[in-house]
């Protein structure tokens, strides 16, 4: 579908209309409309068995004259249907009809000739005295009649309007069986229908073809002779009587004209009329794009029914209208609906109920073509994209035969089956598309016959010059629908660009597609297959201003325009390391990178294309705010910028002590806390210890730069409005990576965070928070080193809650995550009692607490912030000398970058390493060594580059860590293949 906010036109045959100027309707309500009356109408229809083309195919009715009497007082029926029929095969020696037990079977007879006859199921079978021949044409007279206790759903039906009877037939798509001997499918079409009907003189009857005459009966009842000249399938004859009135208008089409005739109730005369007479331009229309009106020589109009169903039905010449939907919001587009079926589904009907969507996807693509005529272009394109239901479309059009009645008549038929009749227009064009669907109407092979969507493709074949097999294999039998993500690539020395495009089905299933584009004004289509592919486009290089669909030709997942995405991780001694996704394009030859130095122009610093993900920039300036951006580059051509990233590279000394930060919003009213008492809270935990506040309500988030000189970072968000840490979690990502230490307060919106960041970062696989005030406390899995932490009830945040705390998280970890605490549920609540609701990770040093430690007793809450400080290292000026000599550890990487090993060598004063570990940039641990002693003091090992299952990684920046007593190291390194 389109991917552009301005209208782009397009010329079609009937591109001006006198109708522009109006109010579009609201199309998604008219559909939704329409979606509920099918979805309706086939819920009463019964289960579908399994047919094929023709279920009875050994003959062919010629034709049918049904003599039918219908009985109001006890709603019943008694008729005699007569047909003429044509043997298909010799020695054919029974007849057979489709028959469901809604009447009963008096007699059957041969030619005048009584006929034994068995009813099989669904079946009545008669049996020949003497075998009939291939070619012979025999007469078949059935006589039967209605039990008044089968009060039918399809079939022939009684109902009421304003306490009048009316008697109509509603058969689509096996409801014929119901009130006529047939054989019932599309495929076995009647040559002519006579329907003679006896009824009160009071009434008027409505049916298919010609009022030939009406006889006055003499008792009270008159009968109608209707006269069906053309074929027609069986559920397409049609009934209705009642005490209608007769609202008539003529129709010409090139000097022949026609009678336009609607039944309509009296209390519903004017309404009914207005809507019915729009059929006039309707007529016009569809007649000037498929060809004139195929019963031009009969006529066309509307009965209108009660509880027909569905708001419409498609009958010949005669459709069928709900009553009750008359009234209804542009009901229009139905009318509209129901007559162009008179082209797509009645002149030129299906071969089977499998292909259902060449008649009621023809017909929902009218409804797009009247809009197009009231609106122009702007009106195809919003009733297409508001026809899109999304993955209602997923399944193919196909439909089984065996199915039920649901699965075969499911809303993608019409709506899927419209937008295949939309894209094969936008494949084959304007011209070639509306030639097809006039060329097979008028064509004697097909019309007032049959056709399958195999025949539909080799006549669109025929007329366009065009192989269509992958279209058809794509949108007929495929589930899904294709996604795109694409690029252009330009280069300074050609005044082309190359479109690079990736073609993926939603569901699995490839799809090929002609893409229309537009470039600079011009509308050009490209074939894009399955996959991958690079195409050139001519003289667009000035411009990256190309359009992908811009009429909603394609029934699309979504065209993604991707660029290069770039981040950073700032490093020590003026380096900065530049990591990206690999792009979606696996053909390019790299990236070439470009920076900025304190706001000059970008200077490209890869002479080559680099082949790898990630970069590391050495020497630089630490006192120089640097910019970047990478392009990806294909021969030569590069795709767009991504975006930049503006830093300037940090040196963690991590020399200063201790940093809070108050990461809370500041609040003055009602029971929530202060900002002065929330940092006199944390001011009485610190004790003695010295440490740097920072109001991130005052001050913003603190940049890594300042971060990166505190040992310990204090981050708390514990009112219960915030949503803290969501967006800044890589840098405090970064900050742990470079060996800091930080401990986390907060309450309730763990739970927000993206569930990679909390895997990759917290190594957290879930997380929940309990709404209700149920949490009395945190239970210590060690109290010999952190003590119980009670809630203190005279700071709970909220009046209504008196004795528990709520918005209390609890978090689903890994075994090797240290849990420190476990919640205390005042209601015992399984589901909580016992969940970790905090928790600590070594490598990086975070603790992470799943409550807020300002609304817990002040005593515990210190005695907790000391243990945790002694935890982090941290000296206490009370206790601890801080002139007394410190250890140190070196830790020498060589070479570096290095491809294919790098060797790590440590040198430590004081004995206590533990492990070595190596992380990618991202924080997501790659290895883990033992240590091994080379000799005294000096550690040694050999990384070859592979993860812990043994497999190569990529080429970037890997950061390798070491514990060793308490300290922590970590060295940078670069792998570079």
């Amino acid at each position: 579908m389109r991917y552009v906010t301005r209208l782009v036109l397009v010329s079609l045959l009937f591109a001006a209309s006198l109708l522009v100027a109006a109010e579009m309707p609201d199309f998604k309500k008219i559909i939704e409309r329409q979606r509920i009356s099918e979805m309706n109408r086939w819920k009463q229809a019964s289960e579908l068995r399994a047919e094929t083309d023709r279920p009875m195919d050994y003959y062919d009715t010629h034709g049918m004259t049904i003599d039918i009497t219908l009985d109001f007082e006890t709603e019943t029926f008694n008729a005699i249907c007569t047909l003429e029929i044509e043997s298909l095969e010799d020695n054919l020696d029974h007849f057979s009809f489709d028959y469901d037990n809604s009447y009963y079977v008096q007699s059957i007879k041969l030619d005048g000739v009584n006929l034994e006859w068995v009813p099989e199921d669904t079946v009545v079978s008669a049996f020949f005295n003497e075998s009939v021949q291939a070619g012979e044409i025999f007469t078949i007279e059935v006589e039967y009649f209605s039990l008044p206790e089968n009060r039918l759903e399809d079939g022939l039906k009684f109902e009421y309007h304003a306490g009048v009877p009316v008697a109509f037939t509603m058969c689509s798509p096996r409801g014929a069986r119901k009130w006529i001997p047939c054989n019932d499918t599309p495929a076995d079409k009647i040559d002519t229908v006579d329907l003679y009907i006896s009824y009160p003189t009071e009434y008027l009857s409505a049916s298919n073809g010609i009022l030939q005459e009406t006889i006055d009966n003499g008792d009270g009842t008159k009968t109608d002779h209707w006269h069906e000249s053309h074929p027609v399938t069986s559920y397409l004859i049609s009934l209705a009587v009642t005490n209608y009135e007769i609202s008539s208008f003529t129709f010409e089409w090139e000097g022949q004209t026609m009678p336009v005739d609607n039944y309509v109730y009296p209390e519903q005369y004017d309404v009914a009329v207005n809507l019915f007479n729009q059929s006039a331009d309707m007529l016009a229309f569809y007649s000037s794009i498929y060809g004139p009106y195929p019963f031009l020589d009969e006529k066309y109009g509307h009965a209108v029914c009660t509880s027909l169903g569905a708001t419409a039905m498609e009958h010949q010449t005669c459709t069928s209208y709900n009553a009750g939907s008359i009234g209804a919001d542009d009901a229009s587009y139905t009318v509209a609906h129901e007559l162009s079926h008179q082209w797509g589904g009645d002149c030129i009907s299906i071969n089977g109920w499998y292909d259902v969507w060449l008649k009621e996807g023809f017909a929902t693509y009218s409804e797009a073509l009247w809009a197009e005529y009231q609106f122009s272009t702007e009106g195809l394109i919003q009733y297409m994209e508001d026809l899109d239901s999304g993955s209602q479309l997923d399944p193919c059009i196909y439909r089984d035969p065996e199915g039920s009645a649901n699965e075969i008549f499911n809303w993608v038929v019409y709506a899927k089956g419209a937008w295949v009749m939309h894209m094969l227009r936008g494949v084959i064009g304007d011209d070639n598309f509306f030639q097809t669907l006039s060329g097979i109407l008028a064509d004697p092979e097909y019309r007032y016959g049959n056709y399958n969507t195999d025949q539909f493709r080799d006549y669109a074949e025929e007329v366009s010059g065009m192989d269509l097999d992958w279209f058809f294999d794509c949108w007929y039998w495929n589930e899904g629908r294709p996604r795109y993500s694409y690029t252009i690539y330009c280069s300074e020395d050609s005044d082309d660009a190359i479109l690079g495009i990736f073609s993926e089905g939603t569901a699995g299933a490839d799809f090929d597609m002609m893409i229309p584009y537009e470039c600079n004004g011009a509308v050009s289509s490209i074939f894009v297959p399955a996959g991958m592919g690079h195409y050139t486009l001519l003289g667009t290089n000035s411009t990256y201003d190309i359009v992908m669909d811009p009429y909603s030709f394609v029934l699309d997942a979504g065209f993604a325009l991707q660029q290069p995405t770039l981040s950073e991780i700032p490093q020590r001694d003026g380096k900065v390391g530049l990591v990206w996704e690999p792009f979606f394009d696996e053909e390019i030859e790299g990236y070439h990178i470009y920076r900025s130095e304190n706001g000059d122009e970008f200077i490209r610093i890869t002479d080559e294309p680099l082949d790898a993900t990630s970069w590391l920039d050495e020497n630089l300036n630490t006192e120089s705010e640097y910019s970047y951006k990478i392009s990806a580059v294909y021969q030569g051509y590069q795709s767009n910028f991504s975006n930049t990233i503006v830093t300037q590279p940090i040196d963690y000394s991590l020399d200063m002590g201790i940093m809070i930060v108050d990461n809370s919003m500041d609040y003055n009213t009602g029971t929530l806390p202060t900002d002065e008492e929330m940092d006199a809270f944390y001011d009485d935990l610190m004790l003695h210890y010295n440490y740097t506040a920072w109001d991130v309500s005052d001050q913003g988030y603190p940049p890594l730069s300042e971060m990166g000189k505190y040992s310990t970072v204090i981050w708390h968000a514990d009112d219960i409005q915030q949503m803290p840490l969501v967006d800044d979690i890589y840098r405090l990502q970064n900050y742990t990576l470079a060996g800091g230490n930080l401990l986390i307060s907060q309450c309730k919106k763990t739970s927000a965070m993206q569930p990679a960041i909390l895997d990759q970062f917290f190594e957290i696989t879930g997380v929940t928070y309990n709404n209700q005030p149920d949490f009395i406390g945190a239970i210590s899995a060690d109290t010999s080193e952190f003590p119980n932490i009670p809630i203190d009830p005279d700071r709970l945040p909220l009046p209504n809650w008196t004795d528990a705390m709520g918005y209390v998280s609890r978090f689903e970890i890994d075994e090797s995550v240290e849990v420190l605490y476990t919640y205390d549920s005042i209601s015992d609540d399984p589901d909580w009692e016992g969940q970790p609701c905090a928790f600590r990770l070594q490598n990086p040093n975070i603790i992470l607490l799943g409550f807020p430690l300002y609304h817990m007793m002040a005593a515990e809450a210190q005695t907790f912030m000391q243990d945790v400080l002694h935890a982090f290292g941290e000296l206490d000026p009370a206790v601890d000398d801080p002139t007394a000599p410190q250890y140190s550890t070196d830790v020498t990487l060589y070479p570096n970058p290095f491809n294919p090993e790098l060797n790590i060598r440590l040198s430590m004063e004081k004995p206590g390493l533990t492990e070595i570990r190596i992380y990618n940039v991202r924080g997501e641990l790659v290895r883990s060594y033992e240590p091994e002693m080379l000799d005294a003091g000096i550690y040694t090992r050999v990384w070859d580059g592979c993860n812990q299952q043994g497999n190569p990684v990529s080429s970037g920046i890997y950061m390798v860590r070491t514990n060793h007593a308490d300290k922590v190291s970590v060295t940078r390194a670069a792998l570079i293949k």
